[in-house]
């Protein structure tokens, strides 16, 4: 498939990048939304998506050394392809947006506030899910105060609202987060 869609330079790039998007992202982001990632995972995401870009645009990693080509260049000339990590925010957001709709008796939306009383082991504990949505949060300017990020599930539940604030904050194109909505 990628010498006949993505690397094929008679089919326009904005194409192939959408193609790349539905096909190549979705699987490899497939619940995405709901687990946390380490930073070394999110790393290798990363480098898998640019490597997958220079490919549709003909590079070699030689070319990038030699003509100094930074990744941004490289999403730009993929039609402003955004990286791994705002496409991953991006989902995490559309997720929690579905999550502050929720009745307060469906079991994902009971999961958000579900605490273990067990005693953790020593050291650091192990990136959670929580964690994954409190930096996302922080990232969309909301402010962590005991522990707690209760004001954004209001702002959440406004479709309109919660798409400008996601769009300004992950410097989206206006209208990409809410076209694609799918409540």
């Amino acid at each position: 498939m990628n010498r006949q869609v993505f690397s094929n330079k008679k089919i326009r790039m904005d194409i192939r990048r959408r193609l790349y998007q539905a096909i190549v992202v979705n699987i490899a982001l497939w619940g995405s939304e709901s687990c946390a990632l380490k930073e070394a995972d999110r790393s290798k995401l990363e480098a898998f998506h640019h490597g997958c870009l220079r490919k549709m645009c003909g590079l070699t990693m030689w070319d990038v050394a030699e003509k100094r080509i930074t990744n941004e260049h490289v999403r730009g000339m993929v039609a402003n392809s955004p990286t791994m990590d705002t496409l991953m925010e991006t989902r995490r957001c559309r997720w929690l947006s579905k999550l502050s709709a929720m009745e307060e008796s469906r079991s994902p939306r009971r999961m958000l506030g579900a605490w273990c009383t067990t005693a953790r082991p020593v050291g650091r504990p192990q990136q959670t899910i929580r964690h994954a949505y409190i930096r996302t949060l922080k990232k969309l300017g909301f402010e962590e105060e005991k522990g707690q990020l209760r004001e954004w599930m209001t702002v959440a539940r406004d479709r309109s609202a919660w798409g400008r604030k996601v769009e300004y904050k992950l410097e989206l194109p206006p209208g990409s987060f809410t076209n694609l909505r799918r409540h």
